[in-house]
């Protein structure tokens, strides 16, 4: 009898420690990126802001490919791979992003309970006012406005900057999901963003697979996600 197979939707740049944890309790594994990233060029925003992030309140980050993003960026800038711990002060979305940073020894001051925008920037309201202070938001802008629009009601200064680009159902992973669709082991699609989530439906779109899709149980990292799910006519079966 076969195991059960989990396809799991994470870039590559994303390591692989969700698919060993699962294979670890006994599940096979089809990992088909539904989303790829890709780095910005050199010399752009957020080499800018980098080059003064002393001047920043607060560095707000959402993924832990911002993080990355904003290492190569200070990298470039000359000034070595150890990012300031202090100024400015450091906001992560979730467990994931600020796990990142602690790998960079940037010691993180908000890690709200949910991982979403909304709990993330009254995790810091809740540190103090926001009024007058000027914040780095370094993200994809392909994300939604809910982050930048809430920290500017809260009366601080965003500057959102593109830290990487965000590529939905890349072409070389329609024949990998195609695969996993079509094998009837598979039980469950693991989703970990609202781009990932996206991936799918344009995948499965793609290989003509959207009623086969329908059929199989999505798993979402978090609310957003989910949310994003719903938006796109498909119900999380769970979530994280």
């Amino acid at each position: 009898m076969n195991a059960p197979l989990v396809l799991v939707t994470r870039p590559a740049s994303a390591g692989d420690g969700f698919s060993t944890a699962l294979a670890g309790l006994g599940y096979a594994v089809a990992a088909v990126p539904t989303v790829e990233i890709e780095p910005v060029a050199p010399g752009g925003r957020i080499d800018v802001a980098c080059s003064r992030l002393a001047d920043y309140d607060w560095v707000v980050l959402t993924s832990p490919s911002g993080v990355r993003a904003l290492v190569g960026a200070f990298e470039r800038g000359g000034a070595g791979r150890c990012l300031p711990s202090r100024p400015p002060r450091w906001a992560a979305v979730g467990p994931a992003t600020a796990e990142a940073l602690a790998a960079e020894n940037v010691p993180v001051d908000v890690i709200p309970g949910r991982s979403t925008g909304t709990a993330l920037v009254g995790a810091l309201v809740i540190l103090g006012p926001l009024h007058g202070s000027r914040i780095l938001l370094a993200r994809s802008l392909s994300a939604d406005d809910t982050v930048p629009n809430l920290l500017r009601l809260a009366g601080a200064t965003v500057d959102e900057v593109e830290a990487y680009r965000t590529l939905e159902a890349p072409p070389s992973s329609l024949g990998g999901f195609a695969d996993a669709l079509d094998d009837p082991a598979l039980i469950a699609i693991a989703v970990a963003s609202g781009s990932a989530i996206r991936g799918v439906v344009r995948l499965a779109r793609q290989t003509g697979r959207l009623e086969r899709l329908r059929s199989v149980a999505i798993v979402s990292i978090g609310p957003s996600t989910s949310a994003a799910a719903r938006e796109l006519g498909l119900q999380p079966a769970a979530e994280a």
